[in-house]
């Protein structure tokens, strides 16, 4: 994100084409966006993000301030893990080493929660960079000790049991019901009251 230090200036985009050339630069854009007072704009690679910033520094300096905006951390569970196996000290770095994911560290992943898939495994629940999430999108797996477990997204979708309905669960559903029963009760009786009227009326 490119914003202006003049709050007033609503031409980031113009400012920013009649300082930097990126044919000259060498500089890959994907897209741009307009935000208020600046703008958001999109690299096809690190490289040509690294040389738009340090242009911008260079041409523009104080006028202008750089942020990379940080991209959300995507959730994915690994399934069927030994119980041992996710009480033991430093996990991470064992799956990292075992695996040998490159240029992935620590900071690509980390440990969310745990839930039982059976008697002595569990799922792991872990957080990772969108870069690293595809990586193991790809491969599909991850191995953790002697096994083998497969890797997928954790999408954690709440569902009622009663009404099969989404988004509630079955005491939310109990309630809802009967809310819906009263309501319905009022303009019932509403109804009634003013069939009689009409009747009474003739």
């Amino acid at each position: 994100m490119i914003k202006s230090t003049n709050k007033s200036n609503s031409n980031v985009l113009e400012d920013l084409k009649k300082s930097i050339d990126p044919a000259k630069s060498n500089i890959c854009v994907n897209s741009v966006r307009r935000v208020n007072n600046g703008i958001i704009l999109s690299c096809e690679n690190e490289a040509s993000l690294s040389k738009l910033m340090a242009s911008i520094q260079g041409e523009l300096g104080a006028n202008f301030t750089v942020n990379e905006i940080q991209k959300y951390r995507l959730r994915m569970v690994i399934n069927n893990v030994e119980c041992a196996y996710t009480k033991s000290e430093g996990l991470i770095e064992k799956i990292l080493s075992q695996n040998e994911f490159g240029i992935f560290s620590s900071e690509d992943i980390k440990t969310v929660t745990t839930f039982r898939c059976s008697e002595s495994t569990l799922n792991v629940v872990i957080e990772v960079s969108p870069k690293f999430t595809k990586t193991l999108l790809d491969r599909g797996h991850i191995y953790m000790g002697w096994q083998r477990c497969p890797v997928r997204d954790y999408v954690r979708i709440v569902r009622c049991y009663k009404c099969s309905g989404f988004g509630h669960m079955e005491k939310i559903a109990y309630i809802l019901k009967y809310h819906v029963l009263y309501v319905l009760e009022i303009i019932w009786k509403k109804i009634v009251n003013l069939l009689l009227r009409i009747v009474q009326t003739v």
